[in-house]
């Protein structure tokens, strides 16, 4: 009886002991509880407070820079009125300074006080005027540095013609071909180049008359000129320059009339040209050739694939050039050393080849990557759009892994839209 008394005790005492552990338990977790609840709490409160901050600290930052901006652009405005200001000094040194920075900065509003600067009693600081003005570009400045063509000292007309060529504005044609006429050999030529650059045809008929003067430099700008304008009037005489039966002209001025022809792309100048790839001087040869090439007619391809054969490789090069010009498929045609330096040719120029996209002239350009290829030239055949180019890298870089070239294994082939595009040119 006593044994169960006892019992029951023990029992009572420990139902009591797990009740009580049970309840701190419940307690601790709790608490426990609270304290994350309130390091969460915390934990939100800074990250609140340091996004806070750090908003603050970029609107503080962009608040500055935006002052900075502004204070730069204020110092930058007074100081481009103080060069302004500076125009009107009487120390030429201090308007050349002026000069110098107003055409560095640009600023349209200086265009005015330098088209009154126009008429400083100093010829340097006109010359600079005219020279600022032209980097400046305003349309403005036109009919002032027209009339500085008339200015009695030299540079100041030739920095005139010059900065009228850098306009591009065609109101210059007709007084740079009065300039043609000035009494400075200088400015003659100034005035050639300066209307080969506008490239008006109106020019035409004053250049061709310009080439009876007696001086072969100034001779060869007009030439170049002609060139650059691109009218068939100047084709006959620069033919009768070319042949020069009379045997009167510099070799340099016939080069330049082969290059003008090229420029001007008229087909009567095929056969003269074809003619010239026998001339005795190296450069006129040269030039025929790469006239021929911008002319692209069939009719040169036998010529120049028989003058190829005679000629040093560097004007050889020239030739095989001219070729791709006409007709990629040329290559075809080619033996041995002429085929080699063809490929090669090819190969610089791969990009111009695959944008004509001519059919069949797949060939030819895996050729050139097999013997000169480089991975930027794998990448742009692997993405140009045509299939047997594509598998041609596959082959490429099969062959250098092969060949034991370890670091092809790595080379990556992506996709990309910047290369160039098989017959984009079509």
């Amino acid at each position: 009886m006593r044994k169960r008394k006892t019992s029951g005790r023990m029992n009572a005492l420990t139902a009591m002991i797990v009740v009580l552990f049970l309840f701190l338990c419940l307690a601790l977790a709790q608490r426990s509880k609270k304290y994350r609840e309130a390091a969460r709490e915390k934990a939100r409160t800074e990250r609140k407070q340091e996004r806070q901050e750090a908003i603050e600290k970029k609107h503080a930052q962009r608040k500055a820079a935006e002052a900075e901006r502004k204070r730069l652009k204020e110092e930058q405005e007074r100081r481009i009125e103080q060069q302004i200001a500076d125009l009107a000094d009487e120390d030429p040194d201090v308007r050349m300074k002026a000069l110098r920075e107003l055409g560095r900065t640009k600023e349209d509003r200086s265009v005015e006080p330098l088209i009154a600067a126009l008429r400083d009693e100093d010829a340097g600081v006109r010359a600079e005027v005219a020279h600022t003005l032209a980097k400046i570009g305003d349309s403005r400045a036109v009919e002032p540095l027209i009339v500085a063509l008339e200015d009695p000292d030299e540079r100041v007309r030739i920095v005139a013609t010059e900065s009228l060529a850098d306009t591009g504005d065609l109101r210059a044609v007709e007084p740079l071909i009065v300039a043609l006429g000035d009494e400075s050999e200088r400015v003659k030529l100034a005035a050639a180049v300066a209307l080969g650059e506008l490239g008006d045809a109106r020019a035409v008929e004053p250049l061709l008359a310009a080439l009876d003067y007696p001086d072969a430099y100034f001779q060869e700008n007009i030439l170049a000129a002609l060139g650059k304008i691109g009218d068939s009037r100047a084709v006959e005489p620069l033919l009768l320059i070319l042949e020069d039966k009379e045997e009167v002209r510099d070799d340099g001025i016939r080069r330049m009339a082969a290059a003008a022809l090229g420029n001007i792309g008229d087909a009567r100048a095929v056969k003269p040209l074809i003619s010239a790839l026998r001339d005795e001087n190296v450069d006129i040869r040269r030039a025929a050739a790469e006239s021929l090439g911008k002319l692209k007619d069939s009719k040169a391809v036998r010529f120049l694939i028989g003058a190829a054969k005679k000629e040093e490789r560097d004007i050889r090069r020239t030739h095989l050039f001219a070729l791709m010009q006409i007709d990629i498929m040329t290559g075809e045609k080619l033996k041995h050393k002429l085929r080699k330096e063809y490929v090669a040719i090819i190969a610089e120029n791969y990009r111009s080849c695959i944008r004509r996209g001519e059919p069949g002239t797949e060939r030819l350009l895996k050729e050139a990557l097999l013997q000169h290829g480089t991975n930027e030239m794998a990448v742009d055949f692997h993405s140009c759009g045509n299939r047997d180019l594509s598998l041609a890298v596959t082959a490429w870089l099969s062959d250098k892994i092969i060949a034991g070239r370890k670091e092809y294994e790595r080379i990556s082939l992506p996709q990309t839209d910047t290369g160039p595009k098989w017959g984009s040119d079509l």
